[in-house]
């Protein structure tokens, strides 16, 4: 997430191996009709990361989340946990940073991870309803009177994160059919809608873990859901005002301000239980 720890999917790969007392190693690399095989001195080779990897000095894993991962898939079903495994293997393809991958091909690999995981219908009405009925914030956003509505067809009374992903789906289609540009009113730039989908698709994740496996959610989630309808609205590639840094962003402004809130509601939960515990 921008202004937090970040890591992408490339970052999990093997890219260099240390070799003693060879003088020569066969290096096997991919063709499209199999592989080939081609023996190197030793000397002479150099394995090196690509540089969207070696900008990210420290990867670590969510604990709680790989457990309750590890619970639902052997709670699921074969057929249930094939698709759950589909879908987080697609997002994971479409954010490896590699600047050889255009992002026509994120944008597939991602909107097809949440038509996935949500079981929906290839559809973007039917993808947008399942993904808002699944993340609902504690306060929606409608999407009549926001910032984005005057680029966009919204229909009334709809959510913001709705018009979102019914726009972000809508284009699937004509990507996946080799289309290099789409002409179409749109709300959100191609940029824009990456971004926030990167954002989405691991709180989708957790939101339905709570449910099938007993994730926890903590104040941080809570927060980013409340926060993401807020933060679509914004021009969120432009610097904050006063803007402190690059950690200093739009999200993490936001998701700060929406654990400020929910600090406030436990606490004065708190002070009323402590004047009447029976309460």
């Amino acid at each position: 997430m921008p202004g937090g720890t970040y890591c992408n999917a490339d970052c999990f790969i093997l890219y260099a191996q240390r070799f003693e007392n060879l003088e020569t190693i066969a290096v096997t690399s991919r063709r499209r009709d199999g592989r080939t095989v081609d023996a190197r001195s030793v000397d002479e080779l150099a394995f090196s990361e690509p540089v969207h990897v070696s900008t990210v000095q420290r990867v670590s894993l969510d604990g709680p989340l790989v457990e309750a991962l590890v619970r639902y898939r052997t709670a699921a079903g074969a057929r249930e946990w094939t698709r759950w495994r589909n879908a987080i293997w697609s997002f994971n393809r479409a954010n490896t940073d590699g600047d050889t991958v255009r992002y026509q091909t994120e944008w597939v690999l991602m909107a097809g991870a949440f038509q996935e995981i949500l079981s929906a219908n290839s559809d973007a009405e039917d993808v947008a309803r399942c993904f808002t009925e699944t993340l609902v914030p504690s306060a929606q956003i409608l999407a009549g009177g926001t910032r984005r509505s005057a680029a966009g067809t919204f229909g009334a009374g709809r959510s913001l994160r709705y018009e979102w992903m019914r726009e972000f789906y809508g284009v699937r289609g004509e990507f996946a059919r080799g289309r290099v540009a789409v002409r179409r009113r749109s709300a959100w730039e191609p940029t824009e809608h990456l971004v926030l989908a990167a954002i989405a698709f691991p709180l989708l994740v957790r939101r339905l873990l709570q449910d099938r496996a007993g994730l926890v959610l903590g104040e941080k989630e809570l927060a980013a859901m409340d926060a993401f309808e807020a933060f679509a609205d914004q021009q969120f590639f432009d610097a904050p005002p006063g803007c402190r840094g690059a950690t200093d962003s739009w999200w993490a402004r936001l998701v700060m301000a929406k654990r400020l809130d929910l600090a406030r509601l436990r606490m004065v939960d708190e002070l009323a239980q402590a004047r009447d515990p029976e309460a």
